[in-house]
């Protein structure tokens, strides 16, 4: 199974480059499905990050970006690799995540109490449409030729 990838951006863009160390290479030195699955719930939870791409490849990245209060990245990755529903949801396309996140008791997770509560619950949500969107937005429209054609009865 390939999972996907919620931020418009591979996580490798949003490195602050000008740290030797920063959350995000943390989160890529994790084995592949777990490092998917966090970097997932990170980019939910935090629209700060969102200015990295431009930002964090300059020595001035901490003008831009307020890196997390200590325990918010730990709160984050415990939840996306310990509660194993959470987990399996946050590999698969973002509209699936929804459908069970919507559901959710929300004050099971670490990261809503680190992140705010409902406030952290309504931008994992909203910013889960945003991926439902562009990912959807990806896929080429049906036409006649991108799409199985098989011959008639009769037709050669």
């Amino acid at each position: 199974m390939l999972p996907f990838v919620y931020s418009p951006l591979e996580i490798t863009e949003y490195r602050i480059t000008a740290l030797g160390d920063c959350s995000i290479s943390q989160v890529m030195r994790l084995p592949h499905l777990q490092s998917t699955a966090v970097w997932n719930l990170t980019w939910l939870s935090t629209p700060a990050l969102d200015s990295l791409p431009i930002y964090g490849k300059t020595p001035q990245w901490f003008k831009h970006y307020s890196p997390p209060e200590l325990g918010v990245n730990l709160a984050v990755t415990s939840d996306a690799i310990e509660d194993e529903a959470l987990f399996r949801k946050l590999l698969l396309h973002p509209r699936r995540f929804i459908d069970f996140f919507e559901r959710e008791d929300h004050s099971i997770y670490d990261s809503y109490d680190a992140l705010g509560g409902d406030l952290w619950v309504k931008t994992v949500l909203e910013r889960a449409e945003m991926a439902v969107k562009r990912i959807d937005g990806n896929v080429p429209q049906r036409t006649p030729s991108n799409v199985y054609q098989f011959a008639r009865k009769g037709v050669s």
